[in-house]
């Protein structure tokens, strides 16, 4: 069936069946415009606006963060008085997460005489590095190195090694 052969045929319709077939031809094309082309691009949208948002409150809880630090590293950094140093590293930690609600680590061994090596897996972030910033200001115990690994939003596993 050729173009000429749809066009005779809707050319031998009555006037009024004409006008239907023309309005139901817009209809679809319109229902295809909006599907293919307005629909993904809204949609695209939304979800570009959601991410930017959550990149703002990251920038925004970083810059509260980093303000924290500096104030903390000009303070002279690590408040812990001579007793506090006298405590264990591992028991140190042992109280400080138990204070802060985390439960045992994984693992948990001694890195030489000042220090430790921890093991968490399925840890809420914000909440692990509270008790970091514990054991630093309580203890001085400083991060020497921390490996992250993102499980889902929020949580996250981790391998810390901390020394005075």
């Amino acid at each position: 069936m050729t173009a000429r052969d749809v066009l005779a045929m809707f050319q031998a319709r009555a006037p009024r069946e004409q006008i239907l077939i023309v309005l139901c031809a817009v209809t679809l094309l319109l229902l295809a415009l909006y599907l293919l082309a307005i629909r993904p691009f809204v949609d695209t949208l939304t979800l570009t606006r959601a991410r930017v948002d959550g990149n703002v409150r990251s920038i925004s809880y970083m810059q509260v963060a980093a303000g924290e630090a500096i104030s903390l590293q000009s303070s002279g950094g690590s408040a812990a008085s001579a007793a506090d140093r006298n405590t264990s590293p591992l028991a140190a930690l042992d109280q400080t997460f138990r204070e802060a609600g985390l439960g045992q680590p994984s693992r948990i061994e001694p890195l030489g005489q000042d220090g430790a090596r921890v093991q968490f897996s399925d840890i809420v972030m914000d909440d692990l590095m509270r008790a970091l910033g514990v054991a630093e200001q309580r203890y001085g115990l400083r991060v020497t190195q921390l490996n992250l690994s993102r499980r889902q939003p929020g949580l996250v596993s981790a391998r810390i090694s901390l020394e005075r």
